[in-house]
């Protein structure tokens, strides 16, 4: 047994060593803005609003610059984030 255990560990080993030297750089995502006619670039916002807790920040930063988004819920999240559904009801732009 102790030899099987002893052998699946020196396998492992050798495929996460094997794995880790053909590893590729990391990618830096980029984001590209195209201009419109009229010279103003133009990005959607979508925000995934799944069981956790309200970033005020965020909200806080969307509701104080006039930013749109669009925040997808779930019935979990609207329980739990009363005050959050709030302001969004308060700031429906």
């Amino acid at each position: 047994m102790r030899l099987l255990q002893k052998n699946l560990w020196m396998i492992a080993m050798s495929l996460a060593m094997a794995s880790a030297g053909h590893a590729g750089p990391l990618v830096e995502p980029t984001l590209h803005i195209r201009p419109q006619a009229s010279g103003a670039g133009r990005v959607a916002l979508t925000l995934d609003a799944c069981g956790g807790q309200t970033d005020s920040r965020i909200l806080s930063a969307l509701v104080d610059n006039k930013i749109p988004a669009t925040i997808f819920v779930t019935g979990i999240w609207l329980k739990r984030n009363a005050a959050a559904v709030e302001i969004m009801r308060a700031h429906p732009d």
